[in-house]
């Protein structure tokens, strides 16, 4: 059985894995987020966000094992939550967040679903290789630590609902518990591992000062009641700072109008190459091997991959705020959400200028940004 290993995290220092995250570490299911970069093309914007979805894996198992220590989570317990933040990144594809929409309209393919059954060993997010078949299975290993790959599985997938305040206090002599719901408020709430690695690591590496947030505030200050994880009155301070810089780092980092341009580019390069190259597996790509791809296709893609390498990018013709728009403008852009209406209103405006088709692209983005983080309104902590 392995050991444990050392690793050393620009953001967090020093950060021991214990044998079960060692050896899960080790498969090449875990090891393929080395080739998914965390914030997609936001590099394009702030040239040090290289980072990949594997050191923030590795970062959000830090922080769940420093959460169940302060919580004074058993051992068991302690396992299932690390182990379910090191895997919760598993079904992601090339580019992070950037293709979401596109593969689940396209393909069905939701990431979070994908992950859970890479866990239990429903599915690989590998190629059958050579070398790879002998690689030992997620479920397999979890299996060997005493750890249910059924129960992780649930936690990454997550069905979060905020409780209602007056659930968690007692009425009539009687308190109301539900089954240990604070392991998955733990990987999917208001708070939780995913969330606070995500910040802090993005922060660091684009060098936006908006995502610092009290760590060892909320450490001190997250605690079990009822079976729900809560705050302390005390911590309210640090709560509201990490709801802030969430929202910050959303409208300067990841909804940067740059980095949105360049991510649409990329998104209508793949649903325009989905819809002539029919049973190609884009999700279980890395970023290189899309890009690749896409090259390979020639043509529009081909121009689109070279406009993406050499920042070649689109400009703005003419944009509005949601808040600026009137009731009857409100109603449109909701029955163009809806009823998917964009991509014929992309073709009628590149018909009517004389332009070939992926000229002009339609970005509303509060669909995907409900997709990517639905977390983004819940502020019933």
């Amino acid at each position: 059985m392995q050991k444990s290993i050392i690793i050393h995290d620009t953001v967090h220092g020093s950060i021991a894995l214990d044998p079960c995250a060692s050896e899960l570490l080790g498969s090449p299911e875990v090891q393929r987020l080395t080739g998914i970069k965390q914030l997609a093309l936001a590099y394009l914007v702030f040239p040090g966000a290289n980072h990949t979805r594997l050191e923030h894996s590795i970062g959000t198992y830090h922080v769940a094992c420093r959460v169940a220590q302060a919580l004074g989570l058993d051992a068991d317990e302690t396992k299932l939550v690390t182990s379910a933040a090191l895997l919760h990144d598993l079904g992601h594809g090339p580019y992070s967040h950037t293709l979401e929409q596109v593969l689940l309209d396209m393909e069905g393919i939701n990431h979070m679903e994908l992950t859970r059954d890479v866990i239990v060993g429903d599915r690989r997010m590998v190629q059958e290789v050579e070398g790879l078949n002998s690689c030992r299975r997620i479920h397999s290993i979890l299996g060997d630590h005493g750890v249910d790959p059924e129960t992780v599985g649930k936690l990454v997938c997550g069905t979060y609902a905020g409780n209602e305040k007056e659930d968690m206090f007692v009425h009539n002599g009687q308190g109301f518990f539900n089954e240990r719901l604070y392991l998955e408020h733990l990987i999917h709430g208001p708070i939780d591992c995913d969330q606070i690695d995500y910040l802090l690591r993005d922060s660091h590496y684009t060098g936006v000062a908006h995502g610092t947030i009290d760590l060892a505030r909320l450490l001190h200050t997250l605690t079990i009641h009822n079976n729900d994880l809560v705050v302390k009155e005390k911590g309210v301070s640090a709560v509201e700072g990490m709801l802030v810089a969430r929202s910050l780092m959303y409208s300067s980092v990841y909804f940067h109008k740059t980095v949105r341009i360049a991510e649409i580019m990329l998104a209508k390069t793949v649903r325009m190459a989905l819809q002539n190259e029919k049973g190609q597996n884009v999700q279980m790509m890395d970023d290189e091997v899309l890009m690749n791809w896409l090259y390979g296709l020639g043509g529009f893609q081909r121009q689109m991959v070279q406009r993406l390498k050499y920042r070649v990018l689109y400009k703005t013709a003419f944009g509005k705020r949601i808040v600026d728009l009137d009731e009857e403008e409100q109603k449109r852009l909701l029955d163009i959400t809806t009823k998917k209406g964009w991509e014929s209103i992309e073709k009628g405006i590149c018909q009517r200028l004389g332009l070939n088709d992926g000229a002009v692209v339609i970005d509303i983005p509060e669909p995907e940004l409900l997709l990517s983080e639905p977390r983004i309104g819940r502020t019933d902590i």
